[in-house]
């Protein structure tokens, strides 16, 4: 593992740590855990999507005691770690696409599409 991926592997591990404690279910006003943001590519040479990636945040951040559903904020509304897709899955996925200006949002299994 390289010294990078160390580094921001304790970033998160830290950060949820930190945000854990002030979820809404401890009294606080986190309502909402994003693992990742924009997830909707890679540089050459990484591999896209990738689902462990995704797991091993949400996996970090579960373990760092993070009890509030997850939420992506995809780039373009290809679908990647929507509910219901398998590994690296959130529970609530909203995508912005410039392109045709449309707001996606799936809550569980339902998507309600509306157009801005």
């Amino acid at each position: 593992m390289t010294l990078m991926a160390n580094l921001w592997r304790s970033y998160v591990a830290s950060v949820a740590n930190i945000i854990s404690k002030h979820q809404i279910t401890n009294g606080g006003n986190v309502i909402l855990w994003q693992p990742e943001n924009e997830y909707s590519g890679a540089a050459p040479g990484f591999t896209f999507p990738d689902p462990a990636y995704m797991q091993y945040l949400e996996d970090q951040a579960r373990n760092a005691g993070i009890v509030v559903p997850f939420i992506n904020n995809d780039a373009w509304t290809h679908g990647y770690q929507a509910p219901g897709t398998g590994k690296g899955a959130v529970d609530i996925y909203a995508s912005i696409c410039n392109n045709n200006s449309r707001l996606l949002f799936a809550f569980e299994e339902a998507y309600i599409l509306a157009g801005l």
